[in-house]
């Protein structure tokens, strides 16, 4: 267990405050227990572990399904039999329990954040989830150097499952298997530090020593000179660059917290405190990050993404999506945006406060009915790369990007600003005036826009 305290994700875990470590140790409960022959404890630990985490409802599972294929069948080790009924009574009431209080409070059997999470992030591709997020949980430092191990050791319990033969390790194996499996198939993102796969370490360093265990025990039987000394240098010449690697794992994880401490601190917390100092107690702010914004500011929080508001999660990634915010601000009464720019672009308004320019701009606007407009995010997204045609020097490409944006949304100052430069760039500056001028009456305020329209008109006679 070592291996697991010593990965620096976990630390980091565990003092941002997030709920990781409570489900870790009811994940280790529930198998000790299984192991100490205390069904009951067993049952009560796993039935928790869905109300700190709602992948407990997996775990319960793959208990269940290790019943089904006969852990309790002849040849298996009385230590390791659970009482199905007194295991099944404590779990399955407090899983009943979980799912009736999330009916209760919100209308769907799992928290209403899996319907935002899993939508909001359907966009995602299963290879890229394979990519980073597997990969960085089990073929990452340390853990890289015993998979092999893990994978050998999780084949023998798929083989002896086969073979009806003893697996003791089998719920261990489950467990690596099915909490990726689930991810991959409902939810292809392991989130930052990769926090959702964290769980599934303590049973993979299990099957990676007991394989480690296995590989030591066969050198160990051959015919070899010094085989045991033989097999004692293998399992040294692996743990001990494995516990150098996770030391190395948890200083990076001391530095990381320190930085996203502060890039936090930077953005949220500054302006929760900001939104908290500056606008009056009544004020409504709309927002993508309900937890820092509400908590820092004390001021009523509208959810942007359905976190905490059901409603929302059918309109992401979907056309209909800034105008459905532009009404629920209307009926929610919102006075003031926060956003990050990458969750969504606010323009036709200057703001209010800019809580730090990099890497991510999280700003405060005015909600201005009819004024202050928000971009949907496939207009966003052409205007960057039209940005980045014309800084090659590709104006005319640049321009048809341009002319897709505003096909979408023409109500975006920054975009008729970005039209213009186009022309200009080309030669063309009647319509580089016109696009000027659209700017400007979206956004009378934009001193870009402004600027550009001045030094045009000088060039073309118009200094007054």
């Amino acid at each position: 267990m070592l291996l697991v305290a010593f990965d620096g994700r976990v630390g980091l875990l565990a003092v941002s405050g997030m709920e990781t470590s409570l489900f870790l140790l009811l994940l280790a409960m529930a198998f000790q227990a299984r192991l100490a022959e205390r069904p009951a404890l067993a049952g009560a630990a796993a039935g928790l572990s869905a109300w700190a985490r709602p992948e407990g409802l997996i775990l319960l599972g793959v208990f269940a399904l290790d019943g089904l294929l006969g852990r309790l069948g002849p040849g298996r080790p009385a230590g390791t039999r659970l009482s199905g009924l007194r295991f099944g009574l404590p779990a399955g009431l407090l899983a009943s329990a979980f799912l009736g209080f999330n009916l209760a409070l919100g209308g769907t059997l799992l928290p209403g954040t899996f319907a935002a999470k899993t939508t909001y992030y359907a966009v995602l591709g299963r290879s890229g989830f394979l990519a980073t997020g597997l990969a960085a949980t089990f073929a990452s430092g340390a853990w890289l150097a015993l998979l092999p191990l893990a994978l050998a050791r999780l084949f023998a319990e798929a083989w002896q499952t086969l073979r009806g033969g003893p697996a003791p390790l089998r719920r261990e194996a489950g467990w690596v298997l099915a909490l990726p499996l689930a991810y991959a198939l409902l939810l292809p993102f392991a989130h930052r530090f990769e926090r959702y796969l964290v769980p599934a370490l303590p049973a993979f360093s299990v099957l990676a020593l007991a394989g480690l265990r296995d590989a030591a025990r066969w050198l160990a039987r051959r015919p070899l000179p010094r085989a045991g000394l033989a097999a004692r240098l293998l399992a040294g010449s692996l743990l001990l660059p494995a516990g150098l690697l996770q030391a190395g794992s948890a200083a990076r994880g001391d530095r990381d917290y320190r930085f996203f401490c502060a890039y936090h601190q930077a953005r949220h917390e500054r302006t929760g405190h900001w939104l908290a100092a500056h606008t009056p107690p009544d004020a409504v702010v709309a927002t993508h990050d309900v937890g820092a914004i509400a908590y820092y500011s004390r001021r009523r929080v509208v959810d942007l993404v359905g976190v905490v508001l059901p409603e929302a999660v059918a309109h992401l990634h979907r056309p209909d999506y800034t105008g459905y915010l532009e009404d629920l601000f209307r009926r929610e009464r919102v006075t003031h945006l926060a956003m990050l720019r990458s969750w969504g672009e606010v323009v036709n308004a200057a703001p209010l406060f800019v809580a730090d320019p990099a890497p991510e701009v999280m700003e405060v606007f005015a909600w201005l009915p009819g004024i202050t407009h928000l971009m949907p995010l496939e207009a966003s997204a052409l205007n960057a790369q039209a940005r980045a045609e014309l800084a090659s020097g590709r104006p005319d490409r640049a321009r048809a990007l341009v002319l897709r944006s505003l096909e979408l949304d023409a109500r975006s100052s920054r975009s008729w600003l970005l039209l213009g430069a186009t022309h200009e760039r080309s030669g063309g500056r009647a319509e580089a005036e016109r696009a000027y001028r659209q700017a400007l009456a979206l956004f009378p305020g934009d001193a870009e826009a402004r600027r550009r329209l001045a030094a045009l008109l000088a060039r073309k006679g118009g200094a007054d």
